[in-house]
């Protein structure tokens, strides 16, 4: 195998490593920007194969913009519904 058919096959798998990593939730579907990177990225290495692009959908909500519980909430709800420390007995002072 020549050495400029080894760079291109390893060139071909960190592109498919980095397809991988930015097509997986939580890249992809964060905002615009990353849909877009990931899209990106599955074009270039349809290129490179010669292969027809597929493309990702973008999400119908993207992760930037939902709303989620702050965690000090969470962290107080909890504690509430915990259960009560038994009050400690006091040592009788002879």
């Amino acid at each position: 195998m020549a050495v400029h058919d080894c760079k291109f096959d390893a060139a071909c798998r960190t592109l498919e490593d980095l397809v991988k990593i930015q097509c997986s939730t939580g890249n992809y579907d964060y905002d615009q920007y990353m849909h877009g990177m990931a899209n990106g990225l599955i074009c270039a290495l349809a290129c490179i194969k010669g292969e027809r692009a597929e493309y990702i959908d973008a999400p119908d909500v993207w992760l930037r913009d939902r709303r989620v519980a702050s965690k000090a909430k969470v962290v107080s709800e909890t504690a509430t519904n915990s259960a009560k420390p038994k009050p400690r007995k006091r040592s009788k002072v002879a």
